[in-house]
Order: structure tokens, then sequence, then C-alpha cells
């Protein structure tokens, strides 16, 4: 159990953890630094993807394949518009992006189901759908994690962070609109409850090669307000630990199933706030 840990019913959790791996990075850190709102700017590119016909074929074969297997397992499926990400780079003290339209049909089929193709192919034919996760950290100095449902798609039972994807027709390709909807449905923060939110960087997930967004939010409200409010439905649980730097590494060393997204966001949460020195994996 990692130290501090306690559930959305406010008990201490008693889940055994696996034997401690050795856990190396499962992310690549592409852009960071400190980003409020007004120091991210976004274009947006409307052409398509270059694709080629036997790619798409191979889409079309991994998404039906998906579709099966979420009928056949009652998982969620997800068929929706979402923002693929062109380009960015970091100039002064502003990060810069490049986003254009993509699906979660598209992917499916690239960056789940073959990203050992990602330098085959080349990064500009795969969906690289923008994904948006924060670190929340309470009044009362816990920081909240969740355990994913069993009929979410991907990375079901894992711990995770509040997140989703960034979707041009709910959010207006916004990330931090997006984000802020990701912690009001997972989390319960509304967004007038936020203190503080800052965009941490940009991570590229080593196991799907999928862009994250990665951001830090401080909440006005303890720990216990938000665990009583906790309703399961695509999470199973929430999980408060306390915001110390010993704590974090020893929950992520100690629990192979924490999905590469969430190491990326604690992992530069940590790094701002325990020091340059820290690191969430051995």
């Amino acid at each position: 159990m990692s130290e501090g840990a306690t559930d959305a019913a406010g008990h201490e959790r008693q889940d055994t953890p696996s034997p401690r791996p050795r856990v190396p990075p499962s992310f690549l850190v592409l852009a960071r630094g400190c980003f409020p709102p007004e120091r991210v700017e976004v274009w947006w590119d409307e052409r398509p993807r270059p694709t080629t016909p036997e790619l798409e074929a191979s889409i079309e074969a991994a998404w039906q394949a998906a579709v099966r297997r979420a009928q056949r397992c009652g998982l969620e499926l997800y068929p929706g518009p979402l923002c693929r990400l062109v380009d960015h780079r970091v100039e002064g003290e502003r990060l810069l992006l490049t986003l254009g339209p993509t699906d979660f049909r598209a992917l499916v089929g690239t960056n789940w189901a073959q990203p050992h193709r990602y330098h085959e192919l080349g990064p500009e034919r795969f969906a690289n759908a923008v994904g948006v996760s924060a670190t929340l950290r309470t009044a009362d100095g816990r920081l909240l994690v969740v355990r994913r449902g069993r009929t979410v798609f991907h990375h079901p039972g894992w711990y995770h962070v509040p997140s989703g994807h960034l979707e041009p027709e709910a959010h207006g390709a916004d990330p931090f609109r997006a984000i802020q909807a990701e912690l009001r449905e997972e989390a319960g923060v509304e967004a007038r409850e936020l203190e503080r939110l800052v965009c941490r960087g940009l991570a590229l997930v080593a196991d799907t090669c999928k862009p994250e967004l990665v951001f830090e939010a401080h909440t006005s409200l303890p720990a216990g307000a938000l665990l009583a409010r906790f309703q399961p439905g695509e999470n199973q649980a929430l999980v408060a630990l306390a915001d110390r730097g010993p704590t974090l590494r020893r929950f992520l060393t100690r629990h192979r199933r924490v999905t590469p997204a969430a190491r990326a966001c604690l992992h530069l949460f940590g790094a701002a706030a325990y020091g340059e020195g820290w690191t969430g994996y051995e």
C-alpha cells in the first residue's frame, strides 16, 4: 500500500501492490515549463493527415476488431472527432501548438494498433490525438489519482489521473477547456473551484507514441470533499496520496499498472514540486 493513500470512502487502501519492479521511463518529455493559459497558443491546420491505401485498410481492420472487442466485452468506444498534434515548439515562455483534425477511429488504427510502425510510416501519418491529463492537488495537500473502470477501452483497471482527449467540437481546440471538463467529470471539481491551472508540458507516451499535454491543477477544496462527491462510472475509485516526494515515488514504483500518461503527468509535477532531481521511477 502506498503511504498516505485513501479511497473514496476515506479509508486507508488495503491494495497489495505488485512486487517492486524496476520501472523505466514510459514517456519522452517533448516540452516542459510553466505555461498558464495566456502562454499557450494554438493554431489550427485544416489539412488532413497524409495517408496511403494500405494504411487506411489497416486502420479499418483495426477499427472493426476494436468494435467487435467492445461489443463482446461491454467496453466503451467513442467514435468522435479529436485534435491531432501537427507541430509544437517552445519560444521563450510560450508553448506553441499546431493542431489539426483526426478522429477516434484513426487513433485506434494507428497509435493504438501499430505504434511499432511509428517511425517506419512517419509520425505525420498517425492520428497523434492530443490527450490532456492533470495532477490535481487539494487544499489539504493531497494528490488525487483515479482507478479506471473495467469498461473503458484503454488500460481498464489501471491507475490514472483525470484525463481525456482534446475534442474540437466540445472544447474548440482549447486545451484548458478540455482539462477543466475532465476535472469536472472525473474528479468533481468545477472550474470556479480551481485556484491554479497551468500546463506543465508535453510528453510522448512510449507505448502508443501518442502526445499528452500535462497540467497541474490546484483546488480550493479538501480531499475529503472530493472523495465524498465521487460517483463510480468511467472510473471505479478516487485515491488520495500525500503530496510528498517519497510517497509519490513509492506509489509509482510499487504499482505496475499506472498508465504511461499518468506517469508523465505525475513526473512533471514532481520535478516542479520536489526539484529537478526527483524522478517517478527507479
